[in-house]
């Protein structure tokens, strides 16, 4: 959605109260005044349309039990789940919605803050089993990438019910992840769990 300046004369009683707001909700004067002109019009905005995902998503996931933190941008938020093994270490799932759906729908980050070397390998190991799930289930129709305790996937194409979908995804993700710190050298549950999940219908790419 294209923006341009423009000017408007507006009570100083008017922008204290959208600063004071504003700063509560965390986002900028211009955004919140863009925001409560377009609802008054049933006007969609990117923001608010982002908002509605997250919000999905939030739910959604927090019946599932993971831990939502609090957001701190229009376009970001963060999910935590922890992995039972001896350093109980914690991973992060960040889910980035792009404004511009030429660049696709968003992004998810998979992450890790550790050091430990053989925890690496582990998590490499399972970043590198999952991608060649979807490449051979899904034919390479992927945008994925690797790093050091650190997983990547873009989104490109989806159902309207886009918070489901990424939900649902994470969730599997999530599951298959757990599965394999049980026993790294079992995958048959792991390809297990991902063949349910596309049996429910490929809801996003």
């Amino acid at each position: 959605m294209k923006r341009s300046v423009y000017s408007l004369v507006l009570s100083d009683d008017v922008i204290e109260a959208i600063d004071n707001m504003a700063y509560s909700l965390g986002t900028s004067r211009s955004n919140l005044i863009n925001q409560i002109l377009a609802e008054k019009v049933s006007l969609i905005t990117p923001e608010k349309r982002m908002d509605n995902i997250f919000s999905q998503i939030e739910k959604l996931m927090f019946e599932e039990c993971y831990q939502i933190q609090e957001r701190q941008s229009d376009s970001l938020m963060y999910i935590r789940s922890s992995i039972k093994y001896k350093y109980r270490p914690t991973v992060r799932y960040s889910v980035e919605l792009f404004r511009n759906s030429s660049d696709g729908i968003g992004q998810l980050k998979v992450t890790f803050r550790t050091q430990n070397q053989m925890l690496l390998k582990l998590i490499d190991g399972f970043f590198n089993l999952w991608t060649d799930l979807e490449s051979t289930y899904l034919n390479d129709r992927i945008s994925s990438l690797i790093e050091v305790g650190r997983f990547t996937r873009v989104f490109t194409s989806t159902s309207s019910d886009i918070g489901v979908a990424i939900s649902e995804y994470i969730h599997t993700f999530d599951t298959a992840l757990k599965q394999y710190f049980n026993n790294p050298n079992d995958i048959s549950p792991i390809k297990d769990t991902y063949e349910k999940y596309l049996s429910n219908g490929i809801t996003i790419i």
